[in-house]
């Protein structure tokens, strides 16, 4: 998603949470929405690639970091 390649991913566990509009989600055992994705993607116009590379900007160390200890901030406060 960082280098601008397509997305195509399950709508299992956390991946549409982190993923959010920047990759086509498909139900895991879904045989012909996988398939519809993949070719999708492959023919993906720039609306995904430039989504992907926006998304991916987000997920960085230091605002990991920052979340990590905003998170521990708030636990001290309780």
């Amino acid at each position: 998603m960082a280098c601008g390649t397509p997305v195509v991913a399950s709508t299992a566990g956390a991946l549409p949470e982190v993923l959010g509009d920047a990759a086509l989600l498909v139900d895991p055992y879904d045989e012909n929405a996988l398939a519809e994705a993949l070719q999708a993607a492959a023919h993906d116009s720039g609306t995904l690639r430039r989504r992907g590379i926006e998304r991916a900007a987000r997920y960085t160390w230091p605002n990991a970091a920052a979340e990590t200890w905003q998170v521990y901030v708030e636990a001290a406060a309780q």
